[in-house]
Order: structure tokens, then sequence, then C-alpha cells
């Protein structure tokens, strides 16, 4: 057992890792589990700011987590908040086809700044909802509207280990962020009392066609290509076909799995810039070292307007979605 187990939770930093710790400083981070990190004396002591897997300074709780602990990439709630309309409308529709009772208990996967969740929550006043990311800035947005039946904690997706608890099990446009579906339907079976049902949105093949291209040339040009020397892609972005044939063999009930397009057009640049901002570029900043960073977003913003912008001043990209609705 790793000392790490049963004891005080640390947090770490991808954007700090190389400028703090000196094996880091000849490249920017990566994401890699613990126990990796672990197995090398030569890592030292870890910038705290990002955790996976509880609360800061508490200890870790293996009702929750596996012993797998993956760091994750750090938001800003605030400025997600400002930026995530168009996730809040996709999350809305969701939540309207549930027909609760009143009284489920519901687990909300990557709750982001809570606002779906409040929802959630308004809509069981005999039940419960436990919203959960991996994200302290997310979940410091998150907490300022916890109530009696709402609440929200610091959890890596990756590490489900709950276990009987809850009727629904919601997730909306976060899972692109998870590679491992095998398991992540798994963890989300087991998660499930009886007869509890899921009900997902998230990205699927085509999703973002236009930042996509933009973020590829970005990560090519001589200035920056150094940075991402070993980059791995942050997203698992399914064809619709290839996720029914998995979700088919997990073993869930009365599955439904089907694609949808959500293309947007963003008001105008300064929509699609703060959509750029928060979340899509964060994975992608966290690999470029400070004196480029500015430069790195700079060139990526330029390219976005020019790929996206209409006649009228809006700007158009390209959302799809995978839709997954289940019961145990």
């Amino acid at each position: 057992m790793h000392p790490w187990i049963g004891g005080p939770i640390v947090q770490v930093d991808p954007l700090h890792l190389y400028a703090s710790n000196p094996a880091y400083t000849k490249q920017p981070s990566r994401i890699v589990s613990w126990y990796n990190l672990a197995a090398s004396a030569a890592v030292p002591a870890l910038t705290v700011s990002s955790v996976r897997c509880g609360r800061a300074g508490d200890t870790l709780d293996s009702r929750h987590c596996d012993r797998k602990y993956i760091m994750s990439f750090e938001f800003d709630g605030d400025k997600y908040s400002k930026a995530s309309s168009h996730q809040k409308e996709w999350g809305e529709r969701l939540i309207a086809e549930l027909d609760l009772d009143g009284s489920e208990r519901i687990l909300d996967l990557g709750c982001g700044d809570g606002a779906l969740s409040a929802h959630l929550a308004a809509m069981v006043p005999r039940g419960e909802v436990l919203g959960v990311d991996a994200s302290t800035g997310m979940l410091d947005v998150a907490k300022r509207i916890e109530r009696p039946n709402l609440r929200f904690e610091l959890l890596d997706i990756n590490a489900l280990a709950f276990d009987g608890e809850f009727d629904v099990v919601f997730s909306n446009a976060t899972l692109h962020w998870i590679k491992d579906h095998k398991r992540l339907l798994a963890s989300v079976q087991r998660a499930l009392r009886g007869g509890g049902r899921i009900r997902f949105n998230f990205a699927a093949d085509g999703n973002c066609s236009h930042f996509f291209v933009v973020i590829r040339e970005a990560m090519v040009q001589d200035e920056f290509a150094v940075h991402f020397a070993g980059f791995e892609w942050p997203w698992y972005m399914p064809a619709v076909d290839e996720y029914r044939a998995l979700a088919e063999s997990s073993g869930l009930r009365a599955l439904k799995v089907w694609g949808e397009n959500g293309d947007r057009r963003f008001t105008d640049e300064d929509a699609i810039i703060r959509w750029i901002d928060q979340p899509s570029l964060v994975p992608f900043l966290a690999h470029v070292s400070a004196p480029d960073r500015a430069a790195f977003r700079s060139f990526v913003v330029r390219r976005m307007i020019e790929e996206t912008r209409q006649d009228d001043g809006s700007c158009f990209e390209t959302f799809r979605r995978v839709n997954v609705s289940a019961a145990k």
C-alpha cells in the first residue's frame, strides 16, 4: 500500500509541476497516475493546486475512490459559468426527461459550477443530489449554492466506488473527458440501486471540428511544438455506433444510445472566446510554459475567429453529442 492511502490527500497542479520541481524543468507535466509518480524516487514533492478523490486536506475515502489516483486539469468556475450557456441548455433538456417523483437520490457526474445539480435538487425535495467534479475551481463556485439536499464533493470520475447508493446517475457535457468508458459504465452500474437509471450526454465524433483544426495547427507551430512532445489528446469522442456497441456489453438494461446535432452560433467573438478559454484551451495551456502561454492563446483565438466568424458577426462551431439512457 502506498503511504498516501489513509493519509492527507496531496494536490497536483499540472501547470506548475515543471516550473517548481527540478525533475520537470525540461518539459511540462503529463497526465499520469500517482502510482507511477510514486515509483520514481527522482520525483520531488508536488505543488498543491488540484486534487481528485476527496477534499483537500481530507483523508482518502476508500468507499468512494479506488487507488488509481489520476491528476485532473484545473478550471475557473466563474469563467465557466459565463461561457457554458449551451452546455446548460443541453442539461436542462436532459433533466426535463427524467420524470422524477421527488424522492430520488441523484449522482451528478462532472457537476461543474453546480447549476444543473441545483435544478435537480429542486426537483427532489424529499431526495438528495450529490454533485462531483475533479476541479477545485468548479467546486469553489458550486459550494456557494449548497443546501440540505444538495452537496458537492471533489471526486475523480475515473475512481468511482459507490455501491448501490443512487436512483439516478446523471451527466451532462462531461464524460468525453473520461477515456475508459468500459470501466465507467461498470462503476456507474455498481453505484445504482436496483432499478436505478442513467442519463448521459457528452461529445461525439465530429464535435468542435473548427477548434480541433486550429488547436492541431497551433501545436505544430515552430514556437510551440516543443511543448507538445508526447502530448496525450485529452478527450474521448466516439462515433455513436461505436459507443452503442461498447454500452451493449455493459449489462445495463433498456439501453438507448443515439446521436444529436448541437451545432451552435455564438452571438459574437467575445462569446466564442469565453468558450475557448474555459474549458477548451485548458488542457493545452497546461503543456505550454509560462513565457509562451499568452502567444499560444492569441494564436488560437485569432485563428478560431478566422475559421468560425459568419457574415452576421456570429461564430459557428460544430457540437455533436452522444446520448445514453439505461437502467440497472
